[in-house]
């Protein structure tokens, strides 16, 4: 209220009438976030395809947070992406159940389901106990067709320490990262093969193999930090997404064949410190094991991948091996110039918003629905829990779970709360003291 007097004088009383006591800034942000949900629930009955992205992460108590959202479109593909769910839960059957429980709270018609995206882990990813192998058998259950695009999305960061996971595992480089990661808490940079790092001593720098392969993995990290810059860029459809993923596969197959003839051009930190011609093998089959791991993960993708060609370029693609259902349509499409003239003018979902008519093209627009309501990544779900970490500090430990998802919900929404409705539906005003 000193504030208030100092600099709005005039408008005290106005602020004197605003409650700020803990519970009940509580109880508005609940208000808002079930006015959020309330908001969600309402487009999600118009939504004609949809998919979800779900992952996992730690919080300040070293509990399992689950964080599950929704991209959605409607007949008009307007797109919609939001928080669907976030719980406290680990194995593939828990997911399936609190998934199931979050889709019939939303009122989401589990026949438009187009896909989903996950972090990759065996809880995610298991054809058997896992969620996906779980999740298409309870579509089977139900007679809905489990034909879902599923993406395991692979997560790359800056952090040394995140970093570990893929390195170590498909790499099969933990002896080179572990002294490194004892050492100093993040990786900021590596030159001149120097003799210390950040300022402390680690024997390995002695050993010239160690260093080779050091150098080796520095490289790589940087041309995987590139595509995860690509992957994070915003408003990408699946398609664009997949686009960095095949061009990185590419690269990975242009540096095998360089690495087998001893030219490492695309490896400069390696190729400043001099590589070892006895490691020319063994980094050509760790370039191989990453290949293989992409194809793995986006093995998927790959077989869609002729249905994304027709996404993106409808007046170029082979209708041929489009699927029947849209191929007149298709051919009705490419005979308008004037439309393709508008298609090569605008952003691809400008386009199909604006000139794919339900009269014309209703089967085409409904294909068009499922692609544009794909996730690419799960990289919402990773901002996501960036403001997890912030909100639900070690100062902040004892929040609830419904508490800590309210607070997200609202930190997350593209949604405007409609405050007139919220201050309606309050029983009362308490006055500040």
């Amino acid at each position: 209220m000193d504030i208030a007097q100092e600099m709005w004088p005039k408008m005290k009383c106005e602020f004197e009438k605003i409650s700020m006591s803990r519970w009940t800034i509580t109880r508005r942000i609940d208000d808002l976030a079930s006015d959020i949900s309330d908001t969600l629930r309402d487009k999600a009955k118009n939504f004609v395809s949809w998919s979800f992205a779900m992952d996992e992460s730690m919080d300040q108590k070293d509990t399992a947070q689950l964080a599950i959202f929704v991209k959605g479109v409607d007949k008009e593909l307007n797109e919609t992406e939001e928080l669907l769910s976030m719980k406290g839960t680990t194995t593939g059957a828990d997911i399936l159940t609190e998934i199931l429980g979050a889709f019939d709270k939303f009122g989401l018609d589990l026949s438009n389901l187009c896909g989903l995206a996950t972090d990759g882990a065996r809880s995610m990813s298991g054809t058997g106990i896992g969620f996906v192998g779980l999740s298409k058998s309870a579509l089977k259950e139900r007679n809905i067709n489990d034909d879902i695009v599923i993406f395991h999305h692979v997560s790359f960061t800056n952090k040394i320490i995140h970093q570990q996971n893929l390195c170590a595992k498909s790499l099969k480089f933990k002896h080179v990262l572990d002294p490194v990661i004892k050492a100093v808490a993040c990786y900021d940079d590596f030159t001149n093969c120097g003799k210390k790092f950040k300022g402390r001593p680690i024997a390995e720098m002695e050993d010239e193999n160690w260093l080779c392969e050091l150098a080796f993995l520095v490289d790589i990290t940087v041309h995987l930090n590139e595509l995860n810059t690509k992957l994070q860029r915003k408003s990408q459809y699946a398609n664009e997404m997949y686009g960095h993923i095949k061009g990185f596969m590419n690269k990975l197959r242009l540096w095998i064949s360089h690495m087998q003839t001893r030219n490492v051009f695309h490896f400069p930190t390696l190729r400043d410190c001099g590589m070892n011609l006895e490691k020319k093998t063994e980094f050509v089959e760790q370039l191989e094991k990453l290949l293989h791991e992409f194809s793995a993960r986006f093995k998927d993708f790959k077989s869609h991948e002729h249905l994304f060609e027709i996404f993106s370029s409808p007046f170029n693609t082979d209708v041929d091996r489009a699927p029947a259902e849209i191929q007149l349509e298709l051919i009705d499409l490419q005979q308008q110039s004037d439309l393709k003239e508008k298609y090569l003018e605008k952003k691809l979902g400008d386009f199909y918003r604006k000139h794919l008519t339900q009269d014309d093209f209703p089967h085409l627009k409904k294909f068009i629905a499922s692609k544009m309501a794909l996730f690419g990544s799960t990289y919402l779900c990773e901002q996501f829990f960036s403001k997890m970490g912030f909100m639900k500090s070690p100062y902040r430990s004892v929040l609830t779970d419904e508490h800590l998802e309210n607070g997200l919900r609202i930190a997350s929404t593209s949604f405007e709360a409609n405050l007139e409705k919220v201050v309606g539906k309050m029983s009362q005003l308490q006055i500040s003291h």
